[in-house]
């Protein structure tokens, strides 16, 4: 298990995506999921006051454009988070969110150094306990648990390209529930280049997600991408791919 932020390889050391052996059951999830839904009171968590990521200093202003929809609301991408701020977490953990090579983000990066980040987000919330599957599923990511949370995306949305941060400041994998054909991830290096698109089937394999490029996620079919995004402070999924 490495977590040691030194010793870890940033976003161009790894692929845009890659499929995993790991692999688990998608309808044990989602007959948990409904459970955690009524407990949540629905799919809130994903608002600007919403009250478990208000203090999420991390790339939250610059991202907050990127999910909305055109009147600054959350209608159409939403989760339901697993994960709550840990007090005891030390939560000005230094961070090299882009790898030094993407100067545009500086600024943010400099706030989230001195604020809250997603790597202090790794308690679990106490609905969880109604959740064993989904308890046992992030058991088996073996490193420790960032964040972790249900994003679903309704028909005909776009969730804007933009980078989120490198991987040395953390891994993100993605289990896919629900989907269709017209369900897409796109990924690039620059600017300059076309992007190369992906589509995660509901498989129950897990996905790692380099959200360390510039990406979007986009849902132009007729019914609900729903994906389990886990976020882990380490690299020993990948390194033993």
């Amino acid at each position: 298990m490495n977590t040691d932020q030194n010793s870890m390889l940033t976003r161009k050391h790894f692929p845009f995506y890659e499929k995993l052996d790991l692999q688990f059951d998608p309808e044990k999830i989602m007959a948990e999921l409904k459970i955690l839904e009524e407990l949540n009171g629905g799919w809130n968590d994903m608002k600007t006051n919403a009250p478990l990521i208000k203090e999420l200093t991390h790339g939250r202003d610059r991202l907050t454009q990127v999910f909305q929809n055109d009147d600054g609301e959350y209608h159409s991408y939403e989760q339901i988070i697993c994960t709550e701020y840990n007090e005891d977490q030390n939560a000005t953990k230094t961070i090299d969110a882009t790898g030094g090579t993407l100067s545009q983000y500086k600024q943010d990066m400099d706030k989230a150094k001195s604020g809250l980040n997603e790597s202090a987000y790794n308690q679990l919330r106490p609905m969880m306990d109604n959740a064993p599957y989904i308890r046992d599923v992030l058991e088996q990511f073996q490193d420790p648990i960032s964040r972790a949370r249900f994003a679903r995306i309704q028909p005909d949305f776009q969730i804007k390209p933009h980078i989120d941060y490198c991987t040395r400041y953390g891994m993100r994998y993605h289990i896919a529930l629900t989907t269709n054909d017209d369900c897409k991830l796109g990924f690039r290096h620059s600017p300059k280049d076309d992007f190369e698109v992906l589509h995660i089937p509901v498989d129950g394999h897990v996905y790692f997600v380099n959200a360390g490029f510039e990406h979007y996620a986009e849902n132009m079919g007729d019914t609900e991408r729903t994906h389990f995004v886990v976020g882990v402070t380490g690299q020993s999924l990948m390194n033993n791919a």
